[in-house]
């Protein structure tokens, strides 16, 4: 008889609650959400955090950092990749709307030499290079005047595009609709 009593007041409760006009919630899960974060991976002794001043000048005639994210997505860290011997160099932009944490790894290759990291969790990164081969691979997409690729993994996906001879690469979780990652795309000129 407890049992049922019990049963009896949580139903009520329930209704009561229903019908106050109380907003019923769903639990959301963090790939519920547009923007779920994703695990990067910034390499010691190959990148070195630099400012956004020092990002945002400009290569080539063309300004590298995106000037629309979504949301309150704010870029919280820049990193640079500069090999003088390939004379390549790199940009890394981790996108976030809150700080970003750093997690040092440890990881020996194949031949046991110990690379030093961080992992960083993050809601989109975009990677700006010097272009070498376009990607032909994925779905055509328009951004702007030209054409960029979208290719989708397990849990994240990839937009390619190109303004002159530069590449960018914009990472996010393959739950952030296309349309999102295009505007960003289209805003960097």
């Amino acid at each position: 008889m407890k049992r049922f009593t019990v049963a009896v007041l949580l139903f009520l409760t329930v209704i009561c609650l229903s019908c106050s006009g109380a907003p019923a919630t769903t639990p959301t899960t963090p790939a519920d959400t547009p923007f779920p974060t994703f695990t990067t991976k910034i390499k010691l002794g190959y990148y070195q955090e630099i400012s956004l001043e020092e990002a945002s000048l400009s290569s080539e005639g063309v300004s590298i950092v995106p000037a629309y994210l979504p949301d309150d997505l704010k870029i919280q860290e820049v990193y640079i990749y500069y090999h003088p011997e390939e004379d390549r160099a790199e940009v890394k932009f981790i996108i976030s709307d809150e700080k970003v944490e750093k997690k040092l790894v440890t990881n020996a290759d194949m031949e046991g030499i110990i690379r030093l990291y961080y992992e960083l969790e993050c809601k989109m990164k975009i990677t700006v290079r010097r272009a070498g081969v376009h990607i032909r691979m994925g779905k055509k997409v328009k951004v702007n005047y030209g054409t960029g690729r979208i290719m989708v993994g397990d849990e994240t996906q990839n937009l390619y595009w190109y303004v002159g001879r530069i590449e960018f690469i914009l990472t996010a979780s393959k739950n952030v609709p296309k349309e999102e990652l295009i505007k960003v795309a289209e805003s960097v000129k």
